[in-house]
C-alpha cells in the first residue's frame, strides 16, 4: 500500500465535562432569552424576539459549525480537524514526539473557545504545556504531540 495515501479516521467522543459545560452554557443561553421575552411588553413583539431569540440560535449554530470536531483524520504529513462547515490542517513535519497525557488539559485557560462544542483554539496555556493549542472533546484521551518549531497540539481521539 502507497504510504502517501494512506489515511486513519479517529472519531471525537465528547467527555463528561464538555457535555456538561455546553450542556450548562446552552441551557443558560436559551433560559435568559425565554425570560428576556417574558418581560417584553406586545407592541415590541417581533422585534425582541428576533433579538431574543432568533440570534442566540443563530449564534449557537454558527458556534457549532465553526467549533464542534467530528473528526481527526491522519495521514503521513499532515492531521485534518474536521468541523461541520471547515477542515483545519496541522502540518506534522516537524513532528519530534506524541504522548498520552490525560492531565494535559488541567489548569488550562483557554482564550477561544472554552468548552462550548469542544475545547479548542491556539491560544491556550496551562503550567504544565506552557502555551499550546487545543482541538479537544475528551480531555481524559488527551494526546499531546509536540513539535521541533512550534508551540505542541493537544487532540482528543476516541482511540
Amino acid at each position: 500500500m502507497d504510504m502517501k495515501r494512506k489515511v486513519v479516521l479517529f472519531h471525537a467522543h465528547w467527555g463528561k465535562r464538555l457535555k456538561i459545560t455546553t450542556l450548562c452554557l446552552l441551557s443558560l443561553l436559551f433560559g435568559l432569552s425565554i425570560y428576556g421575552m417574558s418581560l417584553i411588553s406586545e407592541e415590541y413583539n417581533l422585534y425582541i424576539f428576533i433579538f431574543l431569540f432568533i440570534l442566540p440560535v443563530a449564534v449557537v449554530f454558527y458556534a457549532a459549525s465553526v467549533s464542534l470536531i467530528r473528526l481527526y483524520v491522519l495521514r503521513v504529513d499532515s492531521l485534518f480537524i474536521t468541523h461541520p462547515a471547515k477542515n483545519l490542517g496541522i502540518d506534522l513535519r516537524g513532528l519530534e514526539s506524541i504522548e498520552t497525557d490525560p492531565d494535559a488539559l488541567t489548569g488550562t485557560y483557554t482564550y477561544t473557545n472554552p468548552g462550548l462544542f469542544s475545547i479548542s483554539g491556539s491560544m491556550c496555556k496551562n503550567k504544565k504545556l506552557g502555551s499550546f493549542s487545543a482541538y479537544a472533546t475528551d480531555p481524559a484521551k488527551a494526546v499531546v504531540m509536540r513539535f521541533k518549531d512550534r508551540t505542541p497540539v493537544v487532540i482528543t481521539p476516541n482511540e
